[in-house]
């Protein structure tokens, strides 16, 4: 049975019973002795790379980093103290060259290298230009395009391009890890209650259960970014749809709109003629099997012997029960008869222009129920009643709002 423990007597505890020992405050990252290797996080200018212009030179800044060592060699507490000035090596004479920046640790006892230090250092590249395979107890900070030919005579390395961060971060174990993305955050060995901080999607996840889980609100791109996220779904998460502008929350079957998705015309629609003209901006697309309520306001002009019919397109087993509150046909100016009639979403009501132009602007408020069956895109769309010479206008900013109901 092998027992290592840490600040026996003097003359028993060894270096390698100090490293195991402070090993225990760092978190697993593979074999039971294997601990997560990273900069211990500051500001931004930890282990940051400065290069000179016009030269091959760098400096990288200072940092402190945990390094694990191969099998039950333990770990190094790792400090560099003030700027560290390296050197990259001349361009190769066809191709660029991927060098690397790194910590690294030498232990004679492990390594056979004759020395016991550490340092900061560039790792050359291979000559057809591809990185070289990382030492053991080294942590990579940093990858630089070395262009073919550089040098500090000739065509020196742009800074401002070359560079390519690759630094990563660890904790003491039960803090915080910050992690480059989910490939990061997979090499360390999880337990429950692991808890990162993922630096692709600025937000927390949490290992429990068995799988990482997203504590708060994250944002994703639409549908297809939110399920590539969150494969492994609970009830209460959520989300914001930075396509819809809303919130969604998984209630444990689906995923559940917590905000009214609202879509505002930008200008005038110019409806022509008695054909049916899709609105190509007041569309709200929504997914299968949810319940809305139906709002909205409609601004239009129309000649009185034109007016205006409105309509929807919708999903297929979709229905809606809504109404329009306009001014009926043959109404003159903004007063007289209104229509108020149940609506379906076959309906095609046509609302009075109440004009000899289409100059008069008029207003039509829209309520009612919404179910969207399979699925799909609820889209307004617009025609004259009869043919007219003068088009009849839906005028910006109409809009078309719908609120999850259930």
């Amino acid at each position: 049975m092998a027992v290592h423990v840490l600040a026996l007597k003097s003359g028993v505890t060894t270096a390698q019973l100090h490293r195991l020992g402070l090993g225990a405050l760092w978190p697993q990252a593979g074999s039971r002795f294997q601990r997560r290797s990273g900069l211990l996080p500051g500001d931004g200018a930890v282990a940051d790379l400065a290069g000179t212009a016009g030269t091959m030179d760098a400096a990288v800044k200072p940092f402190t980093a945990w390094i694990s060592g191969t099998g039950v060699q333990g770990g190094y507490s790792f400090v560099n103290g003030s700027d560290a000035p390296i050197t990259f090596p001349d361009g190769e004479p066809a191709v660029a060259r991927i060098d690397r920046v790194i910590a690294r640790v030498y232990d004679h006892p492990y390594d056979a290298s004759g020395v016991q230090e550490g340092a900061v250092e560039v790792l050359k590249g291979q000559p057809n230009g591809a990185a070289t395979t990382l030492p053991p107890t080294s942590l990579l900070l940093w990858e630089v395009t070395v262009p073919a030919g550089a040098s500090t005579g000739g065509t020196p390395i742009n800074w401002a391009t070359a560079r390519a961060d690759r630094r990563r971060y660890t904790a003491t174990a039960g803090g915080t890890i910050p992690v480059v993305d989910t490939a990061d955050r997979d090499s360390l060995t999880p337990y429950e209650g692991l808890r990162v901080w993922r630096r692709d999607v600025r937000a927390p996840q949490v290992y429990t259960a068995g799988e990482w889980r997203w504590p708060t609100t994250i944002v994703v791109a639409n549908a297809a970014d939110r399920d590539a996220k969150i494969p492994h779904k609970i009830a209460g998460q959520q989300v914001w749809r930075a396509d819809l502008r809303i919130t969604e929350i998984w209630d444990g079957t689906r995923w559940y709109e917590q905000d009214p998705i609202t879509i505002v015309r930008g200008g005038d629609l110019t409806v022509p003629n008695t054909n049916w003209l899709d609105d190509p901006q007041l569309g709200i697309t929504v997914p299968a099997g949810g319940g809305y309520e139906l709002s909205g306001m409609l601004i239009y002009s129309a000649h009185q012997d034109a007016d205006l019919r409105v309509g929807w397109t919708g999903p297929a087993n979709a229905w809606m029960d809504w109404t329009c509150r306009a001014p009926a046909l043959g109404s003159t100016g903004t007063t007289g008869a209104q229509f108020v009639d149940r609506q379906f979403l076959s309906s095609a009501p046509a609302m009075g222009g109440g004009d000899t132009s289409n100059g008069l602007h008029l207003t039509a408020t829209l309520h009612g129920m919404f179910w969207s069956g399979d699925g799909g895109t609820l889209r307004l769309r617009c025609a004259q009643r009869a043919n007219h010479g003068t088009p009849s206008l839906l005028r910006g900013p109409s809009f078309v709002s719908l609120r999850r109901a259930w």
